[in-house]
């Protein structure tokens, strides 16, 4: 997979399509590129898609510090930097969605859109080391099938196991940073405050059986220009639990923006 040098270290970075405005997709915890696998090829038909590996983890340096959500953001926009895009989509899943959130509130020239895939909770109460305790022991004594066990074990139905089997064996691989340091400093973001301050138009994506569902729905009052899409029977990974819905939403959100009902009542008002 190609690598761009930035910010001290180097990212694995896959693209798919060569026309169309820019997205960069941004894995989770202990996640890689791979995650956006089976939605990549239809969504860059219309669109440039950039796929990072984030620090410590894929195919990614794996530097001894900077493990933090504000690197994490400065991470993307220097890959973004190195890659000549002004400005992008930005489509992020469970903790890298804490990443999209920073980059909303300190650099929302950057972004054109942002799409949260059920993301970690913007605010507390929030899972620290204890919760994943599992994942980091199979991470501890490099047991790639017990990490695609748990990671099978957050969606309802994965239709691949080989490409579950291959995210337990990247996982296995990830750098102390990623696995503690990162897990730490993500626990102590409170971002819940500020998301009145958010501008970028936001679609937030949630698994109706994903554990993480009821932060979201908390979350989604607070962001001023958000809709909302909840995918039943999913659970943490709709874009590979439920490709082709997840594809159709977000090529619409891209296409039609924020549409509530505060929207169409502006654009009634607007053409009277």
């Amino acid at each position: 997979m190609p690598s761009v040098r930035a910010a001290g270290t180097t990212f694995s970075c896959r693209q798919v399509g060569d026309r169309g405005d820019p997205l960069i997709f941004v894995h989770g915890y202990l996640g890689s590129a791979g995650i956006w696998d089976e939605v990549l090829r239809p969504l860059g038909q219309h669109h440039r898609c950039f796929a990072i590996d984030a620090r410590g983890v894929g195919d990614s340096g794996r530097p001894v510090d900077g493990y933090t959500v504000d690197q994490w953001a400065d991470d993307v926009l220097a890959v973004a930097d190195a890659l000549g895009l002004d400005h992008f989509g930005y489509v992020a899943h469970s903790m890298g969605g804490l990443s999209g959130l920073r980059l909303a509130l300190t650099r929302a020239a950057r972004l054109d859109s942002l799409v949260l895939v059920c993301p970690s909770p913007s605010g507390p109460p929030r899972a620290g080391r204890a919760a994943f305790a599992a994942f980091r022991n199979a991470w501890a004594a490099q047991d790639a099938t017990a990490m695609a066990a748990l990671f099978a074990a957050t969606s309802v139905h994965l239709p691949d196991p080989d490409q579950t089997a291959a995210r337990g064996r990247v996982a296995v691989t990830a750098a102390e940073g990623h696995v503690d340091a990162l897990l730490d400093a993500a626990a102590e973001v409170d971002f819940r405050g500020q998301l009145a301050e958010v501008r970028t138009p936001t679609m937030l994506v949630l698994g109706a059986a994903d554990p993480a569902l009821k932060a979201g729905l908390a979350d989604y009052p607070l962001l001023p220009d958000a809709t909302l899409h909840v995918m039943s029977g999913v659970g943490h990974v709709p874009q590979l639990e439920r490709s082709a819905e997840f594809v159709d939403v977000v090529e619409r959100f891209l296409r039609d923006g924020v549409v509530t009902f505060p929207t169409l009542m502006s654009r009634l008002t607007a053409s009277a």
